[in-house]
């Protein structure tokens, strides 16, 4: 999916697609933290992005951890009949 959304906004110069993809970019580098915590933070440090005191802390590592949207957590389980 990832890849074909950037696919299709590789055209799209609109700022909402922008912080869409850079939205993404930082909860890919906030999971991938722990394992490569150099590379990740050199990323996140030149990331460029406007107003980064706004945006961004001051490292990748006091972030808060990616949390799943509240419509994916509250749906109801499927019971499956075994």
């Amino acid at each position: 999916i990832a890849d074909k959304y950037i696919e299709v906004t590789k055209n799209d110069n609109s700022e909402e697609t922008k912080m869409n993809l850079v939205h993404y970019l930082i909860n890919i580098l906030k999971l991938l933290h722990p394992v490569m915590p150099f590379i990740t933070e050199e990323i996140y440090q030149n990331l460029p992005v406007k107003n980064k005191k706004k945006f961004l802390k001051k490292c990748l590592m006091i972030e808060k951890w990616p949390q799943p949207y509240e419509t994916q957590r509250n749906k109801p389980k499927i019971k499956r009949n075994v």
